[in-house]
């Protein structure tokens, strides 16, 4: 028989295996140990209850990371798929039960995800009811969670795992797998007959990681251009977290300091905090920097900012004074924090470059690898051998699992623009619009940001603007779809520049073709889809009708009975038809001279027009063929295409003349027009 000392170990052993039993098993023997630091080393029987009961809450608070409802911390991926279907079919049967609002938001926090977004009740509900909304936000919560309690019990740090543990570049892996997989069983189809897999249509964008850390340095190098050109001061700022945020000393010691709730993410958001605070300081001194901000994490997963800026030399001091004080606001005087929360290095031109400050921590953060392809050498947070390469996918990996946007630029003009400017060919000279798409395609970003109106330029002052339309379709939850970019507009005169000049269907291996295009089904006002629309309500808009039913018939008594309540409305909703009829075929007219009038002008190529004017030909992989559709508002227009003979072109511009005039006219019988 045992003793009673006997049956108070073997209980507290007994209640340590059942809570690690919902851990994987490399997971369970870093808690255990932690659990066995945390007791000095010593054995659970061997200590008092009170030395032992607030070790066990904290295991208790750590394994609580997911909710008790929700998935444990050993589930697979296949495990997360098989609860998404489960609990988007039990939310299913919430919904058809009538159940209210706050316990659908309660259901879906009890498994571990945020309450589900919406402008409707309806498309909330639609969200709860998908099978895929459960598995996007499983897969992040669950990650999440995994990760915090990798990071509190000593599996993330430089000897151990390098800014991420094994489970996170274990799920990157395994995401960066499905997404290619994806990727090239996906086809595109232009109207030209050319084909890609979105594979190798990604392999040509910003995407692709060679790509993306070129682009970054040319935007830092025509600031760092202009910065000279102005006569501007650059300095290298880098902002830290305090202690509390920080689970590891640098040696891989724990840190007593550390707040377990102070994941990277809060981390992220801190600094974000402190940024905003600087900013609205600055603000109020009138004083403006541009740059741009690399955020990369320290060995233990803690990010932190470092951060190229130009500014007037005279506003140097205050800069730094306003951002020492903004970075020390929090535990300042903790000790190091003077020395290590907010450091600043003054660019000196004649010892070098600004960019090459920044251009370690750039490849450090992409692929590891500089602008010649070669490695960058050795990533000096982790231990002596660790390559930049292996760095560069855990930091891949970290930057994925908490959402943590590693780069921003800060100050000067839209890279949207930039990049929408370099999607097509346009002859160079002329007015901004010319000379910016000019500038996109040479790459020269400092002539790009002066004709967009500087670096401190405010977005209400930019001379072009993206133009956008209403997505025609609604999304899978039977909301407006985010509007779509299909070209750029000079914001002074109207002038318009189609950038999205193909038609494209996307199709998957084994599936029907669906047509995908930012011009043809993105072009059609909302509300016109909407009022001619004739589809059924579905099941969650009946819902929301029968919702309302009562509160409508108590207005239609009062307004003294159904003719008097709906007067209103229908000439409110004939008005609306009208408008959209004009939108309709003012557009259809233009769409026809894009299809009938630019087709006569030609394809581009190297060489010049009847008019003798030189064009350029395309740059892209695909070596697009037809051309780019402008318009001046407020007379007959203008286009360009290479090749063709004077007799062709002649008709186009013709072609183009007729359907403005009609098209202005569709438009001034706009209601709001009279």
């Amino acid at each position: 028989m045992l003793s009673s000392r006997e049956l108070v170990r073997q209980s507290n052993c007994d209640w340590l295996a059942d809570r690690l039993a919902s851990l994987p098993h490399h997971m369970a023997r870093a808690v255990a140990a932690e659990h066995r630091r945390r007791l000095k080393g010593r054995d659970a029987d061997s200590v008092s209850h009170t030395v032992l009961r607030p070790v066990n809450l904290w295991l208790l608070d750590l394994l609580k990371r997911m909710p008790e409802r929700a998935l444990s911390l050993a589930s697979s991926d296949e495990d997360i798929r098989e609860q998404a279907a489960k609990w988007a079919a039990e939310a299913e049967k919430l919904r058809e039960q009538g159940a209210e609002p706050f316990e659908r938001d309660a259901f879906c926090v009890s498994k571990g995800c945020a309450k589900p977004k919406g402008k409707r009740e309806a498309a909330k509900w639609a969200r709860a009811a998908d099978p895929t909304w459960w598995r996007r936000q499983l897969r992040s919560s669950h990650a999440r969670a995994v990760e915090s309690v990798s990071i509190e019990t000593g599996l993330v740090h430089k000897f151990a795992g390098l800014y991420a543990s094994r489970d996170a570049m274990t799920r990157r892996t395994q995401q960066r797998a499905r997404n290619r997989a994806l990727l090239e069983s996906v086809s595109a189809i232009n109207e030209l007959g050319q084909q890609y897999t979105l594979d190798q249509l990604a392999a040509v964008s910003v995407s692709n990681p060679a790509i993306r850390r070129a682009e970054l340095m040319t935007r830092i190098a025509g600031f760092e251009l202009i910065a000279v050109g102005l006569g501007h001061a650059g300095e290298f700022y880098t902002l830290t977290t305090p202690s509390q945020f920080h689970a590891r000393h640098h040696n891989g010691r724990p840190n007593k300091r550390y707040d377990p709730k102070n994941t990277p993410l809060a981390a992220q958001k801190y600094l974000c905090r402190v940024w905003a605070n600087i900013r609205a300081d600055l603000h109020r001194r009138g004083i403006k920097l541009y740059g741009f901000r690399v955020v990369e994490p320290h060995h233990d997963g803690t990010p932190h900012w470092h951060m190229l800026m130009f500014l007037p030399p005279q506003h140097v001091d205050t800069v730094r004074e306003v951002m020492r004080k903004h970075a020390l606001k929090v535990d300042g005087n903790e000790p190091g924090a003077t020395q290590r929360r907010f450091t600043v290095k003054a660019i000196d031109w004649s010892r070098g470059s600004a960019a090459g400050y920044i251009a370690k921590y750039i490849a450090k953060n992409i692929d590891g690898v500089g602008a010649t392809g070669a490695s960058i050498g050795e990533d000096f947070e982790g231990v002596h051998g660790t390559s930049a390469a292996e760095g560069a996918a855990r930091v891949d990996a970290w930057a994925s699992t908490w959402g943590i946007r590693q780069f921003q630029q800060i100050g000067g003009a839209p890279v949207t623009i930039w990049r929408e400017l370099r999607r097509v060919d346009v002859p160079g000279g002329g007015d901004v619009l010319e000379q910016a798409a000019t500038a996109a395609d040479d790459g020269n970003w400092s002539e790009f940001v002066r004709l967009m109106g500087g670096p401190l330029v405010s977005r209400c002052d930019l001379p072009l603007s993206l133009a956008k339309e209403a997505a025609e379709q609604p999304n899978r939850y039977g909301e407006t779809g985010a509007p779509v970019v299909h070209g750029v507009v000079v914001v002074e005169s109207g002038e318009y520049l189609n950038t999205r000049i193909h038609e494209w269907v996307v199709q998957r291996s084994g599936a029907a073709a669906q047509p995908w295009s930012a011009v043809n089904n993105c072009t059609e006002p909302t509300f016109d889809v909407a009022i001619n629309r004739g589809a059924p309500l579905t099941e969650f808009e009946q819902q929301d009708e029968a919702i309302v039913c009562d509160l409508l018939l108590t207005q239609i008594e009062q307004a003294g009975g159904i003719d008097a309540y709906l007067s209103p409305y229908r000439s409110a909703a004939q008005r609306e038809r009208d408008g959209a009829l004009c939108v309709v075929k003012g557009r259809r007219m233009l769409a026809h001279w894009k299809h009938a009038g630019l087709a006569g002008i030609g394809r581009h190529s190297d060489g010049e027009n009847a008019a003798g004017v030189r064009r350029l030909g395309r740059r892209q992989h695909d070596e697009r063929q037809g051309s780019s559709a402008r318009v001046r508002s407020g007379d007959g227009g203008d286009g360009w295409g290479a090749g063709g003979g004077t007799g062709r072109h002649d008709q186009g511009i013709a072609d183009l003349a007729a359907a403005m005039r009609g098209a202005q006219s569709w438009v001034r019988k706009l209601p709001s027009a009279t």
